[in-house]
């Protein structure tokens, strides 16, 4: 028997459950596009609409919101890491990370200057002398329509890969380097920046 202390701890832990519930289903839909295996940067699943859409699975699998800030499919669970960028921490140990264009990426025509994307600008490299430029904030999945907004609007397709690339309309092919801003090698036909 709960005495009036208890009472008011048990309805507060069930309403604390009831918002992480509602903040995991509120990341879930937040978070759909193309999420990327933190390991080896290849795509292993898309989230749409609760669901999880697996590379080759044909039907897709319901994504479950829980408390504690956490998600499940059958048989696994993740706990949210709200990033950037987004992070899902499976108990297989595995780890996946949102695809939000993120990264160091090489362009067709300047292939010795380095890009940045981080939080939906594109950084320049300093020897453009160019400001940063946004991008549109949209869910990112496999040939997804992307804007950047420059001195006019310039749309491009967005392919997963492995290498990601994006495809501006203008013939500009972009390729990501690394999901890290670090410096990457490349090789030896490309120069440093």
């Amino acid at each position: 028997q709960l005495g009036l202390a208890g009472l008011v701890q048990q309805e507060l832990s069930d309403v604390t459950s009831l918002a992480d519930e509602a903040d995991a289903r509120r990341f879930l839909l937040e978070h759909q596009g193309v999420w990327l295996r933190r390991s080896d940067e290849v795509p292993v699943a898309a989230f749409r609409d609760l669901k999880l859409w697996k590379k080759d699975v044909a039907y897709p699998t319901p994504l479950e919101a829980l408390p504690g800030h956490r998600v499940q499919v059958p048989g696994h669970t993740a706990r949210i890491v709200w990033g950037p960028p987004a992070e899902l921490q499976w108990s297989d140990g595995s780890s996946w990370i949102q695809d939000q264009l993120q990264g160091r990426w090489s362009s067709s025509l300047r292939p010795k200057y380095a890009l940045l994307i981080r939080d939906w600008k594109v950084y320049w490299d300093s020897k453009m002398k160019a400001s940063p430029t946004s991008l549109s904030r949209v869910p990112i999945f496999s040939r997804s329509a992307v804007t950047m907004f420059l001195d006019r609007e310039c749309s491009g397709v967005y392919d997963p890969g492995p290498p990601a690339k994006l495809e501006w309309s203008d013939g500009e092919v972009w390729t990501r380097l690394s999901l890290e801003e670090k410096e990457v090698r490349r090789p030896a036909t490309q120069m440093l920046p």
